[in-house]
């Protein structure tokens, strides 16, 4: 059998892949190595009608164009971590097109789903699929299943959630009800970067009663973990509230990669951090430019939600009305020497101090204030930083770059 073609390409496709079979075979994601990946994707499409491509997968002798031994599932695993970071848009679809499939796992899971609910529904046909309850991190619990099963493009179909409903999953009402809380959770917060352990409180009126007891930091962090596999209409649902996709990258990469970008300079929103031995590794790939926009747009959120409070700190005898109420200059500077003697250092992270209670005050915020604004602090409490800072690493800290949406 060696050299013998498998013919599953229209004519057009054979002709276009003679040349390719001449491209030496990398790992690279070069623009040019690629259409080796796509026509792979298509030749194990048409042989097996499906690319579920599993890891250890090696394409054999009798393909043919020059594939032999290619690595295909080492490339497949490859492009699905390499799709948690920005890819071309083209690139998604021509892989789209070819029946590429991102999540392995989700669809092979699909028939283990069916039998779980239907037994579920058998045993206790009057009981309501809660998403608490044994909720972990590591194991996935019947919430995590759920919120996939509301958000997973694997699960979206029509007929899927057909199924789904006579085994008493409405999905849409069911995403309703999430979505109503991280609503809720935004408006009180400015941001739905929610701590894992928050659950929504019970008997509270800022709270729709449909949301109570919901464990919405375990939700946050089971779409985290979907992702890129998010359907577009959830998707577009979660970045109208400025979902953050990567909880990692928002505290600690976004400073590596400001002092190495440059302290003043426009971040352009397209900006990825590449590959280069100039950019420090751990920021590679960083979706920089786009972190940029949505640290600089949280920013003004909290600039209004605590303008009083602000106002006292640039010395401002009578400050304007706010939707929180106001912390003096005494209480906010005794948090950061409190904060700085505790922790050893007065490098606050930017959500520090108002995870959970509205009432706290966001201190972490406050001093990201101070550091962008100093010049504009009053002068007794520029002395008190000051005086507070020289003992410690502030003063180096890279300033939050602009954006082209920041005044």
């Amino acid at each position: 059998m060696q050299g013998r073609r498998w013919r599953f390409l229209s004519p057009a496709m054979e002709a276009a892949a003679a040349p390719l079979a001449l491209l030496p075979h990398t790992l690279s994601l070069s623009v040019g190595l690629f259409p080796r990946r796509l026509l792979a994707v298509h030749l194990f499409h048409g042989l097996y009608g499906h690319a579920a491509i599993s890891p250890d997968f090696v394409v054999p002798d009798e393909w043919g164009y020059g594939l032999a031994g290619m690595r295909l599932g080492a490339d497949a695993q490859e492009l699905r971590l390499v799709r948690r970071l920005p890819m071309e848009v083209g690139t998604v679809v021509a892989l789209d097109d070819a029946g590429f499939v991102w999540d392995v796992a989700a669809r092979g899971a699909w028939p283990d789903i069916v039998c779980l609910l239907t037994s579920c529904r058998t045993l206790f046909p009057n009981a309501r699929l809660v998403d608490g309850g044994g909720a972990t991190a590591k194991r996935l619990p019947l919430g995590g299943l759920l919120t996939a099963l509301e958000t997973h493009r694997e699960f979206a179909s029509p007929a899927q959630r057909a199924l789904l409903a006579t085994l008493g999953v409405d999905v849409e009402s069911r995403w309703t009800i999430k979505y109503s809380a991280l609503r809720a959770y935004f408006a009180l917060h400015c941001h739905v970067i929610v701590p894992l352990a928050f659950v929504v409180p019970a008997n509270d009126e800022r709270w729709p009663p449909q949301t109570w007891h919901l464990p919405l930091g375990f939700i946050v962090h089971w779409l985290r973990q979907i992702g890129p596999e998010i359907t577009e209409n959830r998707r577009a649902d979660l970045d109208a509230l400025d979902f953050c996709w990567f909880l990692y990258e928002w505290e600690y990469s976004f400073d590596v990669a400001a002092e190495a970008f440059g302290l003043h300079k426009v971040v352009p929103e397209s900006f990825v951090v590449p590959r280069t031995y100039n950019w420090p590794f751990t920021v590679h790939g960083l979706a920089f430019g786009q972190l940029a926009k949505q640290r600089a747009a949280l920013f003004a959120r909290l600039e209004v939600r605590y303008a009083a409070t602000l106002a006292r700190l640039r010395g401002e005898a009578n400050p304007q009305k706010a939707y929180a109420a106001a912390f003096t200059v005494d209480a906010v500077f005794d948090s950061f020497r409190d904060y700085t003697e505790r922790h050893k250092s007065a490098q606050i992270p930017f959500l520090y101090g108002a995870d959970e209670d509205t009432s706290a005050m966001p201190l972490g915020f406050f001093m990201d204030y101070c550091r962008r604004r100093f010049v504009h602090l009053d002068q007794t409490l520029q002395a008190r930083l000051v005086d507070l800072w020289s003992g410690g690493s502030l003063m180096t800290t890279p300033r939050l770059p602009t954006t082209s949406a920041v005044v």
